[in-house]
């Protein structure tokens, strides 16, 4: 099962957008979810500036299982 949904879509501005969303469905604990956006924000980084695109990534409570190389392998391939 996929732990991250990745949208994406041409930027409208000069800027990059990232929107990540951890809902508390998730989990209940906001330190995990706020790690869960933490560990995004640096994975998706480099490609912020290479890209015109708005990403906006939907993370799924298989999140909290995954190590933080499975989640950036399984985000990468979805880019």
């Amino acid at each position: 099962m996929r732990s991250a949904i990745l949208k994406t879509r041409r930027a409208g501005s000069q800027t990059n957008t990232l929107i990540v969303v951890v809902g508390t469905s998730v989990s209940k604990k906001a330190t995990e979810r706020n790690l869960l956006k933490r560990r995004v924000r640096i994975i998706m980084k480099p490609y912020l500036v290479a890209n015109r695109h708005d990403f906006t990534i939907i993370l799924t409570k298989e999140a909290l299982k995954r190590t933080f190389n499975d989640l950036k392998k399984e985000i990468i391939e979805q880019i």
